[in-house]
């Protein structure tokens, strides 16, 4: 009797533990269906409550914590939260520092449109020309993705 009882016990808190670790996933979605829709308050704030959860549950830097960034500046320069999305753009690139690769790029180049949106425009070049450093090692000069 006690075995079962510590068995549906541990049952409940493996079940509970998933579906909480997953909390940050629901909300990473529902921010990206609220973006789509064009009701951008809404999807700002799922995709703030997906990085509290995220960090809540996992704290890992890696992919996941990068998309959530991603996701948050792509939102803020939507709604002209401009020296806040570029912070998330600043984090998203300390993420994918490691590998300069395309997703590395597309980075680059979302700070340089905040930079240059924010009247950086020396600071805008020199990003856009790191992010075309990097394109070119994967595609052709006169590709589209490079130009």
């Amino acid at each position: 009797m006690l075995n079962n009882v510590l068995v549906a016990g541990l049952a409940v808190l493996v079940f509970s533990t998933v579906s909480r670790g997953q909390v940050w996933k629901e909300k990473y979605l529902q921010a990206q269906e609220a973006y789509s829709k064009e009701t951008y308050d809404q999807a700002f704030a799922f995709a703030d409550e997906s990085l509290k959860n995220y960090i809540s549950e996992s704290g890992a830097v890696n992919e996941n914590y990068a998309a959530i960034l991603r996701l948050l500046s792509t939102i803020s320069y939507v709604q002209q939260k401009l020296p806040e999305g570029l912070e998330f753009v600043k984090k998203e690139l300390q993420v994918r520092a490691d590998k300069k690769d395309t997703a590395y790029a597309v980075a680059l180049a979302n700070k340089g449109q905040f930079e240059e949106q924010l009247g950086e425009y020396n600071q805008a070049i020199q990003t856009l020309l790191e992010c075309h450093a990097i394109l070119i090692q994967y595609y052709k000069e006169d590709d589209i993705r490079v130009l």
